[in-house]
């Protein structure tokens, strides 16, 4: 029954919320004082707590108790997008009179690329007629799984 809460889960679910609450008082602070770096650690550090959710929703039951939900379809692979991050963060760091340009974009075009693929297999598997009826669609089960995750 969810949630189920366990040694796992609450140690998760404690990390997660504590990396969540630091990420937005970057974000305040980043807003506050136009501070691109806090803005980057504070992407860094929600992306990792984006991942870790993830772990955590297992650990409370949530693939147990609601059986026919679609989140697997929204779970990306986040690490494309984090070492990007911190390469622009320590650039940032180091260089710092290097200001940020349309160039530093092509870093995120793997993340992108992902993002198109996924949002294409959920819409070949709503069209699916027994979509509602099962928690992973075909596309997910023989085409992500087998090939776009080991990739």
């Amino acid at each position: 029954m969810f949630p189920d809460f366990n040694l796992h889960s609450c140690s998760l679910l404690f990390v997660s919320l504590q990396g969540l609450i630091f990420s937005l008082l970057l974000f305040r602070r980043s807003l506050k004082n136009q501070n691109k770096l806090d803005l980057l650690l504070g992407t860094i550090l929600l992306i990792t707590v984006y991942d870790q959710l993830t772990y955590c929703l297992g650990f409370l039951a949530w693939y147990d108790t609601y059986r026919f939900t679609k989140i697997n379809y929204f779970v990306i692979n986040v690490h494309l997008a984090l070492a990007p991050l911190i390469y622009l963060y320590i650039r940032s760091i180091c260089k710092p009179q290097i200001p940020f340009s349309k160039k530093d974009l092509l870093h995120f075009i793997p993340l992108i690329i992902i993002v198109i693929i996924k949002t294409g297999i959920y819409l070949i598997d709503k069209g699916q007629a027994d979509f509602h009826s099962v928690q992973n669609g075909d596309m997910v089960l023989n085409f992500q799984w087998d090939i776009l995750d080991p990739i």
